[in-house]
């Protein structure tokens, strides 16, 4: 299956890990047919996620449906024996997490109004 996402897909920065999780790796990569567009593929190796594949399969399929301007976009799934490759929109900048993290150890709190901003967004999302 490698192949098949090699054949579609032309990956940026030489390849460049961009995020890496506990059972997976991010890359950002172009369609062969759109090198304009970036979008992230995210590679699950299935022997770290032992035990979670058909959850991870059975929430992407649900995910690939869902259209919100606050959820990342969803575009396809494949798979072989060892890896799950998930293709997304590609979002730059920094996750909220982290966002968070570097205020809380920089001392530096969101104001009030951030907050709200921040809150209304991830309840309307929770909403859809």
């Amino acid at each position: 299956m490698k192949g098949v996402i090699k054949n579609k897909y032309t990956f940026k920065f030489n390849g460049a890990l961009i995020r890496e999780g506990t059972y997976s790796k991010i890359f950002v990569a172009s369609p062969k047919d759109d090198l304009q567009r970036d979008v992230a593929i995210k590679c699950i190796s299935k022997n770290k996620a032992f035990g979670q594949i058909e959850n991870i399969e059975n929430d992407v399929i649900k995910l690939i449906s869902i259209t919100h301007p606050n959820v990342i976009k969803y575009y396809e799934f494949y798979q072989d024996k060892r890896t799950i490759f998930i293709v997304m929109e590609y979002l730059k900048g920094e996750l909220l997490f982290d966002t968070i993290t570097k205020r809380a150890q920089n001392n530096m709190v969101f104001s009030e109004y951030e907050s709200a901003l921040i809150i209304k967004k991830l309840l309307l999302t929770a909403e859809h």
